[in-house]
């Protein structure tokens, strides 16, 4: 019990966390439509509901494939969920070699004085805001993803 306890006070933990959170949320976003073509099958709500779902992209495809401003608009909102994804996974990458090498040579700390002693309190707090936000926006990206690139086909021809 005190290894566990241990392993949660380490910022390591906490952004290998945050990585494997959001690969896991953008596999979710992906495996989604393959599961509601599974429960479609399989239940007449979830055929209704996915029915309702094709409406609505349908709907947003057509208003996408006329408007080219709007079209460049949701090109833009794709662009900025895909850079919070690289970010938050960036930061789940580059914060435990950063904590580490932080902890193995504080002799090349630029301010020692601004220091906190032991880990940082906000650090948890922070991986969790920044998992959960990576999360949210991984879930829904492949589904904004797959509209745009079908959009861009479509106005293109």
């Amino acid at each position: 019990m005190d290894e566990i306890a241990k392993a949660l006070k380490s910022p390591i933990w906490w952004c290998s966390a945050c990585f494997v959170a959001i690969l896991t949320s953008l596999l979710a976003g992906y495996l989604k439509d393959l599961c509601s073509v599974a429960a479609g099958s399989l239940s007449h709500r979830m055929h209704r509901r996915r029915r309702r779902q094709f409406r609505r992209d349908a709907r947003v495809l057509r208003k996408l494939s006329r408007d080219r401003a709007l079209l460049a608009a949701y090109g833009v909102t794709v662009m900025h969920d895909f850079a919070i994804v690289v970010a938050t996974l960036f930061f789940a990458l580059a914060a435990p070699p950063a904590v580490y090498f932080y902890h193995t040579h504080p002799d090349w700390d630029v301010f020692p004085q601004l220091s906190p002693p032991g880990i940082p309190r906000f650090l948890p707090i922070a991986t969790l805001f920044i998992a959960l936000t990576g999360m949210l926006y991984g879930f829904t990206l492949p589904r904004k993803l797959r509209l745009y690139s079908r959009a861009m086909r479509k106005a293109l021809r």
